[in-house]
């Protein structure tokens, strides 16, 4: 027999609060699951696909060009990059490894940091890979082949002049449809190479600018201001300031201004996070007992409020890595981040666990929930990125961590 059940909610908020409970029992009583409603955090288990002894990078793109996400890894302990190609329903299945040969780096102690992988040249018609290591970009182009594992070539390296770099990225500066570069160095400096037209650098392209004091430890791009050009924001953990260049139409950045920010600056991103319709940014810091995160709001012409602090529930994580997206599907957008633990003496280890911050809309956060995802990177490095990218084409964003055993995945199971 096939029965069909409905049901009917007032809509006022106090009569949902009476009614819900109940509705949600009678459900369960005729054999029917519960929902998971907008407004509340549900993720599988974490499932880890092994990418190397410690993963420290990830980057989701369709590397193969079979119309699914693909997961590209870098592992510090061999000093290799690998694909995890995806399946189209949040699982993946084989995995190929370039060596550390692959991007000439002779380096016995390569580290990478950060990847971004971007379709950027109809030259090499396939996705290129730009991976940090210790000091130095490697651009690996993968050529786009659904029926077999993408070819390697390697297309060049660049870099800051001063100092090791320590975070790059990749948008088009100077709005000639060709993606250039940037890298920030850890002596203050941040250097934007812009790409000519047979889509290579140049002899000329290089154009240094003051990114800080002495110790950058991440960089932001974004137009903050509005007025439809790239801006850059650099941090600097050591003098606990938030520097931004804005960008002029030819990828130019001739003034900085300079914010006070948090100590202890990790990681950070550009996003409206109280629905005006203006760029803030969110970092993670240890600003507090332990860590938090902290919101700088914008006001849509480059300049930025004093920061809101959110601090994490326990004091023995604090934040590094973060990502944002809504989540829970209340149209607010919401923070992850991974926690480095402040329990091991005098030195930082990873937690195995991402906190969830709930963002409210206003720009404010409720306290975090933490997921449980298996142990992150030791003292040895930071923990990895994270990612989130709908992974099983059903709509939701998942998230994807990198970890010592290889890239955790949670997919998102929230129903509405």
């Amino acid at each position: 027999m096939n029965t069909k059940y409905a049901l009917a909610i007032n809509t006022s908020a106090s009569s949902r609060r009476r009614l819900l409970p109940a509705a949600i029992c009678a459900l369960l009583a005729i054999g029917i699951s519960a929902p998971t409603f907008a407004g509340t955090l549900s993720f599988k288990a974490s499932k880890i696909y092994p990418l190397g002894p410690a993963a420290v990078g990830i980057d989701v793109a369709d590397i193969n060009n079979d119309g699914k996400q693909d997961v590209i890894g870098a592992d510090k302990v061999n000093g290799s990059l690998s694909i995890l190609f995806g399946k189209g329903d949040g699982t993946f299945a084989r995995r190929i490894n370039y060596p550390e040969t692959a991007f000439s780096l002779n380096n016995p102690d390569i580290r990478f940091l950060k990847i971004i992988a971007k379709d950027v040249s109809p030259l090499f018609p396939g996705v290129e890979v730009n991976v940090l290591t210790n000091g130095q970009i490697s651009q690996l182009n993968l050529i786009q082949r659904p029926q077999d594992p993408p070819q390697g070539i390697l297309v060049g390296f660049d870099g800051t002049t001063s100092g090791d770099l320590v975070d790059f990225a990749v948008e088009d500066f100077n709005h000639d449809g060709i993606f250039d570069e940037a890298s920030a160095s850890s002596q203050g400096f941040f250097e934007v190479d812009l790409r000519g037209k047979n889509h290579q650098f140049g002899l000329n392209s290089k154009h240094i600018y003051d990114g800080g004091q002495v110790s950058v430890k991440s960089m932001l791009t974004g137009d903050i201001n509005l007025d439809s050009h790239i801006d850059i924001i650099t941090l600097d953990r050591q003098a606990a300031q938030m520097n931004v260049s804005l960008g002029k139409r030819d990828g130019s950045y001739p003034t900085k201004t300079a914010y006070r920010a948090p100590i202890g600056i990790d990681d950070a991103t550009i996003a409206d996070l109280n629905k005006d319709g203006k760029p803030d940014v969110i970092m993670t810091s240890a600003q507090h007992n332990g860590g938090g995160i902290s919101l700088f709001l914008g006001n849509g012409k480059g300049g930025f409020k004093t920061p809101k602090e959110f601090a994490a529930k326990s004091a023995s994580q604090r934040p590094s890595h973060l990502a944002i997206s809504d989540l829970n599907a209340d149209g607010n957008m919401d923070v992850v981040v991974s926690f480095l633990d402040n329990t091991v003496g005098s030195r930082f280890s990873g937690s195995n666990e991402l906190g969830v911050f709930l963002g409210n809309g206003d720009g404010t956060f409720q306290p975090n929930t933490n997921l449980i995802v298996g142990n992150l990177p030791d003292t040895s490095t930071e923990p990895g990125q994270i990612v989130i990218k709908d992974v099983n084409q059903d709509g939701k964003p998942d998230v994807l961590v990198a970890t010592v055993s290889g890239v955790a995945v949670l997919l998102n199971t929230n129903t509405l």
